[in-house]
């Protein structure tokens, strides 16, 4: 289980209680306490998860508006977030919370829109949590620190070119693993699409085998889902020809 504790829910920064110190160690998965805050210490509590005793850690992608978009701060950057990363949505359900195993500090405005949530950080979860031991996906590097590390050059040729100049190849584990672990129901949202083009796209840059067939796989699924708004035909080939154009080129 999550350790939980008990957040004031008086202002809209959700702070803990005065006087609730050491609320990192004292996050509790014990009922008896959990009950005893909220029947009779603190009954007008959020709930509040601590990731960091568990060495769990939440992405907190915002997406308000007038603010910055966290899902394109992070397609911009050529950060992909793992299908096998439980994702939930956040309590005023604009954004995500992604949850990943590891043991990092908190860091906020890691990326514009983008939270990490570790030690010392706290995350105001107001949904079924996934449970611990099924948060297996390792937090990739570029959500390590400020700034990702070794991103791909731009591509300054044709899309085509680039297709058929990494077409052929056999697919590698890495590309097999994520085409398979990525459902059709997840590219209902585009911002879905653009992750696992900008991800595959990146993969081929770093020498990974296979990843043009891998798009086309991802394609099919894409256009067979099901779209709320604009064309997805005409969506899918901005998206790709954007990734190719940002991140085809080799690694720095």
């Amino acid at each position: 289980m999550f350790p939980v504790q008990p957040l004031s829910a008086g202002d809209s920064a959700k702070r803990p209680y005065r006087g609730f110190t050491q609320w990192e160690e004292r996050a509790s998965t014990d009922i008896e306490t959990i009950t005893a805050w909220w029947a009779l210490d603190y009954p007008d509590a959020v709930v509040a998860i601590a990731p960091g005793p568990v060495e769990r850690v939440c992405i907190d992608i915002d997406r308000h508006p007038g603010k910055p978009n966290g899902y394109a701060s992070l397609v911009d950057a050529g950060v992909h977030l793992p299908a096998s990363a439980p994702q939930r949505r956040s309590l005023s359900g604009r954004g995500v919370h992604c949850w990943f195993r590891g043991s990092v500090s908190s860091r906020n405005a890691l990326y514009p829109g983008v939270d990490r949530k570790g030690r010392g950080g706290y995350v105001v979860a107001m949904y079924e949590l996934p449970p611990v031991a099924e948060v297996q996906a390792r937090l990739t590097a570029a959500l390590h620190g400020p700034a990702p590390t070794g991103v791909s050059a731009a591509y300054g040729a044709g899309i085509g070119d680039w297709l058929a100049q990494h077409a052929g190849s056999t697919p590698s584990p890495e590309v097999v693993r994520y085409v398979s672990a990525v459902p059709a129901t997840a590219f209902s949202g585009h911002d879905w699409m653009l992750r696992a083009q900008a991800h595959l796209v990146q993969l081929a840059a770093e020498g990974h085998g296979g990843v043009p067939e891998a798009l086309s796989v991802i394609s099919e699924r894409w256009h067979s889902s099901e779209h709320r708004s604009g064309d997805p035909r005409t969506q899918w080939r901005d998206g790709i020809e954007g990734a190719i154009r940002k991140f085809g080129g080799t690694r720095d």
